[in-house]
């Protein structure tokens, strides 16, 4: 007849410490900005391409501004980048899990 080898286990006890998260010590506020970095580096060159292309010929010449800071008040421009939206109101697992 087949044997089953006999198996060790840990105590569900035991693991579940390594499982808990302390919200004190956790950050999140960076976790995908090297994400959003590296696509913007990726994709600068094409989408400036077609931004040329695009505005090359529209009233008034907008040009590319390479920073936001840069923007002159009343001069049309054009800003290749990234967008935050800080959404206070939206609900986040996060939050509810530094609550308990």
């Amino acid at each position: 007849p087949t044997t089953r080898p006999s198996t060790h286990f840990t105590p569900l006890d035991d693991l579940t410490s390594s499982f808990l998260l302390n919200a004190k010590l956790q950050t999140y506020s960076h976790q995908y900005s090297s994400i959003y970095f590296l696509r913007l580096h990726e994709m600068k060159k094409a989408v400036s391409q077609v931004a040329r292309a695009k505005w090359a010929n529209a009233p008034g010449g907008p040009q590319h501004v390479p920073r936001v800071l840069d923007i002159k008040k009343g001069k049309l421009c054009y800003v290749i980048g990234t967008v935050y939206m800080d959404m206070r109101m939206k609900p986040s697992i996060l939050d509810d899990i530094a609550k308990d």
